[in-house]
């Protein structure tokens, strides 16, 4: 079996009594050269690998969702190092799971989380410090946010990464029954005066008019449904020459089916015309 370019530094770094990070460090400033993205590729390749022995579904689904993410840098941007910060942009997802069970940002905010984890890899010398390392750094922290920040190079990287997940978790994740249905998001539980069913008024409206809907003003499913739905019509109207008919057509459909089976029946037809609307940027003909 061939050994990954981790294996072989890692020979060479017991040998000279050094963690992996730092010893890929003291070399690269040896020979004045730029740490190689090969570094930081091998790496979550391993980290991801490993997770996937991890049976439980929404673990095979996240993984799903990381994979496909990197791919769309690659198709979307043809951007290396893009690709490689998506796999490591729900790196706190893992360890989220681990404490609670289930993936629940109410309790911690997997940004956050990711965020201190691939720090510590930083300061505990499994991975170099670098240009590199900061802009991935950002991508996981700031990726799921719509905060204002300040973040200069990073900054493009960030913005990439916010499409693709969006784009991603909009046209192409289908757990939103299996979360709705086992309460993996907690609405249940915290807000059990809320029908579930029913979205807010602004969440609503705002989803009529085709306007982007904010995470953090989501406080039940409906609302939740309605904010996916939105991403799926954000990421068709972004991307719409990257995005077959056959993609657009199944993305109407499982809406359709979210919409009927979980929201109430009296809003089901005005925001099925304006999820058509928003996937085709064209009126509905009957």
């Amino acid at each position: 079996m061939n050994e990954t370019v981790i294996e072989k530094i890692n020979k060479k770094a017991l040998k000279e009594g050094m963690s992996y990070g730092c010893f890929v460090a003291k070399a690269y400033k040896k020979y004045n050269l730029n740490v190689s993205l090969t570094i930081y590729r091998d790496f979550i390749e391993n980290y991801l690998k490993e997770k996937g022995r991890i049976k439980a579904p929404a673990i095979r689904q996240k993984l799903e969702h990381i994979y496909h993410c990197a791919e769309l840098a690659k198709q979307i941007y043809n951007d290396e190092l893009l690709e490689i910060a998506m796999l490591y942009h729900d790196i706190g997802r893992f360890t989220q799971y681990e404490k609670y069970g289930t993936f629940d940002d109410i309790r911690e905010d997997h940004c956050v989380l990711g965020k201190k984890i691939f720090d510590k890899l930083i300061d505990t010398g499994k991975l170099p410090k670098s240009t590199i390392s900061d802009i991935i750094s950002n991508v996981i922290r700031y990726h799921g946010t719509t905060d204002l920040f300040e973040l200069g190079d990073s900054a493009n990287f960030v913005v990439k990464a916010q499409n693709i997940d969006r784009l991603e978790n909009g046209c192409f994740g289908r757990y939103l029954e299996r979360e709705v249905r086992n309460d993996e998001k907690h609405f249940s539980h915290y807000y059990e005066c809320k029908s579930q069913k029913r979205p807010q008024k602004c969440i609503y409206n705002a989803f009529l008019r085709g306007e982007k809907i904010d995470k953090t003003d989501v406080g039940n499913y409906a609302d939740y449904i309605l904010f996916a739905a939105s991403l799926c019509c954000e990421g068709a109207r972004n991307f719409r020459d990257k995005l077959t008919k056959e993609q657009l057509d199944d993305c109407f459909e499982y809406y359709s089916y979210i919409f009927k089976e979980f929201l109430i029946d009296k809003i089901y037809k005005d925001l099925e015309d304006a999820l058509y609307v928003g996937i085709y940027c064209r009126d509905k003909i009957w």
